[in-house]
C-alpha cells in the first residue's frame, strides 16, 4: 500500500482503490477505444451531456478523426480527495505520441448507486 493511503480510513481505502479502478476502466479506456456507450455510463453532469449529443455512428466519425495518439493514458493515480459523494483525484498522464511527456491532470468524480462517474466540477 503507498505511503499516501496510510492516512485513510479503511472504507476511504476502500473507495480510493475503486475510485482508482474506475478512473482506469471507465472513461479513459472508453475514450481511447470510442466506446460511446461506455462513456455515457461512466460521466455525468455536462460531461454526459456532451456525449449524449451524438448517435453511434456521429461519434465514431469524430473519434476516428482524432489521432489516436493523443488520447491520454493515466500512468499512475497521484493523489484522491473523498468529500462524501465526490472526490477529485490528481492523475499523472501522457500520451502515446509522447510517453515520456508527464502531466498532472485533475479529474472530477461523483458517487452514483452504479458506481463513480468523471464530471465536470458542478459551479
Amino acid at each position: 500500500m503507498s505511503s499516501r493511503n496510510t492516512y485513510l480510513s479503511p472504507s476511504d481505502r476502500e473507495t480510493a482503490l475503486a475510485l482508482s479502478r474506475a478512473l482506469r476502466a471507465g472513461a479513459e479506456a472508453a475514450l481511447a477505444n470510442g466506446d460511446l456507450a461506455a462513456l455515457k455510463l461512466h460521466t455525468c453532469g455536462k460531461l454526459a451531456e456532451y456525449y449524449g449529443q451524438f448517435s453511434e455512428e456521429e461519434f465514431k466519425a469524430v473519434h476516428d478523426s482524432v489521432d489516436q495518439d493523443t488520447f491520454p493514458t493515466i500512468a499512475r493515480v497521484d493523489r484522491i480527495e473523498i468529500d462524501g459523494d465526490t472526490a477529485i483525484a490528481e492523475v499523472t498522464a501522457h500520451t502515446r505520441a509522447a510517453p515520456t511527456e508527464n502531466t498532472v491532470r485533475t479529474i472530477n468524480l461523483q458517487k452514483f448507486p452504479d458506481g463513480w462517474k468523471v464530471c465536470y466540477p458542478q459551479n
